[in-house]
């Protein structure tokens, strides 16, 4: 399971222990619970700390949805965020 530190929130990837299917387990902060509503369109109750929200398609899309908001906002608004998308010097 891969795991990741957002906005103090620790969100995990990989399979759901109990059935092998892909899941993403998001902390159960303020964030995280704003976080899961989006992609869940309801949070669903945490378990442990943690919400579990099933990566299927409305979930996936709805991350490429966000990604792509974030990245057109950074070429219209360079000044106004600082999201590097390349590193210079390195491929």
């Amino acid at each position: 399971m891969e795991v990741f530190s957002v906005a103090n929130t620790e969100i995990q990837l990989g399979p759901d222990p109990a059935t092998g299917a892909p899941v993403l387990r998001i902390q159960a902060t303020p964030w995280g619970a704003h976080l899961a509503q989006v992609l869940a369109d309801q949070a669903p109750l945490p378990e442990a700390g943690y919400y579990s929200v099933p990566h299927a398609a409305l979930v996936d899309s709805r991350l490429m949805a966000l990604v792509d908001v974030f990245i057109a906002a950074r070429y219209a608004h360079p000044e106004l965020l600082q999201l590097q998308l390349f590193s210079p010097g390195v491929p």
